[in-house]
């Protein structure tokens, strides 16, 4: 067995990313690497007893040259007796589709076939040809980007059915393999132009560094993303356990105790945000430690401060709480008020009004959905409206300013444009989130008419 794949294999079973009799679904596109993992691969079906299927995906990017890559791989795998699977995707029109770089749709539509091979068949195992050299560049860039401690450790060895069983062997290694055996391979001319970051890290920085800084740059780097990669499975592990005590989700946003935040450890802080970003923006992608700061800087602001974060997402800070969710842009509210009626509210609901006569011996609902007022004293015409400048309400014998009325209610500053009042002119009788109303209009001895106002929330019959 050659020394490649021995150390390979030491690797295999070290992080028991193959185990004996297993079936391997392999990305191979051509290129050195995946064809070095092919065959490194096939050595070992007789002493590990494991099956290999190759699955090749055509950009349909480079025309006939990517034609002929997969055209190379099929008649190989043909040669080896090896089960091949071909998809060709429309990677441009996918990236332009749906807003990706043409980099990140090619590497969703490869593991999205992937899988859908590994399910097919029944694998065990999704084999990727990903180097030493690879994940030198990720960590790089990561760290280029703004990247935590996740960052620099990279890319794993193993991340569910994925694995890596090149990830401790160098470029060079690879191509020294292939040589020494004979294996022709495929070179994408994309791979050597500077249009892409991950490109100039490859042919500028990483070699810059073996030459000029250490010739051991590509060890020491992916040493240390193992490291990074270990403090980071503490972390994560920490902060699920903290989240179950920190951590409270209510109508679709997520809320973090503030006072439990702090008491952890900051790497297990940081975690615990940046897992419940990503829990709400159902996605890891884009998502790195300047956003994780941000939510963790509203902690030691005063209530009401926000800070945007990636996927129409916002975090705010609350009374003890950071809530998580998304960017409401709802257009202003304003609907004149005939009674009796019924109005739909946008945000789900409705509310409707009644004229009652009164004789003063009608008890008065104590409902905190359903409120009376003195129809005489409504002067301007109601009104269901978002807040304007200069509302008012009168309480405790005192104009005061709806914002300041709503500041001392703790409503969240996020939530304040949003609100639907009741109006009568600039006076509001009536917050129907809180309850409150407004003393000027409230039912007396003088009374003859009352108005009925009942709020309705969606797919509620009253709250009688």
């Amino acid at each position: 067995m050659d020394a490649l794949t021995i150390r390979v294999c030491e690797h295999i079973k070290e992080s028991e990313l193959i185990l004996p009799g297993e079936s391997v679904v392999a990305g191979i596109s051509g290129g050195a690497d995946s064809m070095c993992l092919l065959y490194v691969l096939l050595g070992l079906r007789g002493p590990m007893k494991i099956s290999v299927t190759a699955v090749h995906v055509n950009h349909c990017i480079r025309g006939e040259e990517a034609d002929a890559d997969e055209d190379y791989v099929r008649g190989i795998c043909e040669k080896e007796g090896v089960p091949f699977v071909s998809f060709r995707e429309d990677i441009t029109g996918r990236a332009r589709e749906q807003h990706l770089s043409v980099e990140e749709a090619g590497r969703i539509a490869r593991y999205e076939c992937f899988e859908k091979v590994r399910l097919e068949k029944g694998a065990d195992r999704i084999a990727v040809a990903h180097n030493m050299d690879d994940l030198c560049e990720t960590v790089l860039l990561n760290l280029a980007r703004g990247s935590g401690v996740r960052g620099m450790a990279g890319m794993p060895a193993k991340r569910g059915y994925i694995v890596r069983p090149l990830l401790r062997t160098g470029r060079e290694e690879i191509e020294e393999y292939d040589r020494r055996n004979n294996i022709a391979f495929r070179t994408d001319r994309t791979n050597l132009e500077r249009e892409y970051a991950r490109n100039r890290i490859r042919l500028d920085v990483l070699p810059y560094l073996c030459r000029n800084i250490n010739s051991r740059s590509r060890e020491h780097i992916a040493e240390m993303a193992a490291m990074a990669g270990d403090l980071a499975a503490h972390a994560a592990a920490s902060a699920e356990e903290a989240a179950k005590e920190a951590v409270r989700e209510e109508t679709g946003r997520i809320f973090i105790d503030i006072e439990k935040l702090e008491s952890l450890d900051a790497a297990v802080s940081q975690e615990l945000i940046r897992q419940q970003v990503c829990r709400a923006a159902g996605r890891m992608k884009d998502i790195g430690a300047v956003h994780y700061r941000s939510v963790m800087k509203l902690a030691h602001l005063e209530t009401g401060k926000a800070a945007d974060l990636p996927y129409g997402l916002m975090a705010e800070k609350r009374y003890g709480e950071i809530c998580i969710r998304k960017r409401e842009e709802a257009a202003p509210v304003e609907t004149e008020i005939t009674v009796p009626g019924e109005y739909p509210l946008a945000g789900g609901g409705s509310m409707a009004f009644a004229m009652i006569p009164y004789s003063g011996t009608e008890q008065i609902p104590r409902n905190k959905y359903t409120k009376w007022f003195d129809y005489g004293k409504i002067c301007y015409g109601l009104c269901l409206r978002n807040r304007k400048e200069g509302d008012y309400m009168s309480l405790s014998g005192q104009h005061k300013k709806l914002s300041r009325v709503l500041i001392d209610g703790k409503v969240p500053k996020g939530e304040r444009d949003s609100m639907i009042f009741l109006a009568d002119g600039g006076h509001i009788l009536w917050i129907p989130d809180t309850g409150r109303i407004s003393d000027d209009y409230k039912v007396s001895e003088r009374t003859q008419y009352v108005l009925e106002a009942k709020y309705f929330l969606s797919g509620d019959e009253g709250f009688e």
